[in-house]
């Protein structure tokens, strides 16, 4: 997909006489490379928000009309309080993910470096270098494994915190929202 001759990218933007970059070689391109590998994540949860809208009871929303809410309206004190529970899990999700993106970093930089992976670090210029790639460096390329191991117990209290703080801001704003 990123390859600069024959990826589907550079390939689509030589139809319109563009000439695409070295999506993989470039440190002004390589976070393009994560942010579009990213979006086929989105969908996921727009399916899981889309059945959650689903599962409000219509009958608020007769009330609400009854009484003379508008659209917007109903979207802030119907349809956002019944679906939070749903959001809070997926933004739970996806600060979760966030901190664990390794996966697409580790390809990319085992691709940029013609698969050497004693020679990788963070990709061309250390562009893309996450901290769970330099968790993987200090473990398994440095054999540094007390260093990795206390990086990684780091990152999981980072995460639990940061998940505990998350859970209970949006327990109190759906509680001032009406919300159980």
């Amino acid at each position: 997909m990123f390859d600069p001759t024959y990826g589907i990218i550079n390939t689509v933007l030589s139809k319109f006489g563009i000439h695409g970059p070295a999506w993989l070689l470039d440190p002004k391109t390589t976070k393009w490379s994560l942010v579009m590998m990213g979006m086929w994540h989105v969908g996921t949860a727009m399916l899981v928000i889309m059945n959650a809208v689903q599962e409000v009871s219509s009958s608020y929303y007769e009330a609400a009309k009854i009484d003379g809410a508008n659209t917007f309206e109903l979207f802030i004190h119907i349809t956002i309080p019944g679906i939070a529970h749903v959001i809070v899990y997926q933004a739970i999700l996806n600060l979760i993910n966030s901190f664990q993106y390794f996966q697409q970093v580790y390809i990319i930089v085992r691709a940029s470096s013609g698969n050497a992976i004693g020679l990788a670090s963070g990709g061309p210029a250390n562009s893309i270098l996450m901290y769970p790639l330099y968790i993987f460096h200090n473990a398994f390329v440095y054999m540094d494994m007390g260093k990795a191991s206390a990086m990684a117990w780091l990152l999981f209290i980072v995460v639990a915190i940061m998940t505990v703080i998350m859970t209970k801001v949006t327990k109190k704003v759906t509680e001032g929202m009406g919300g159980e």
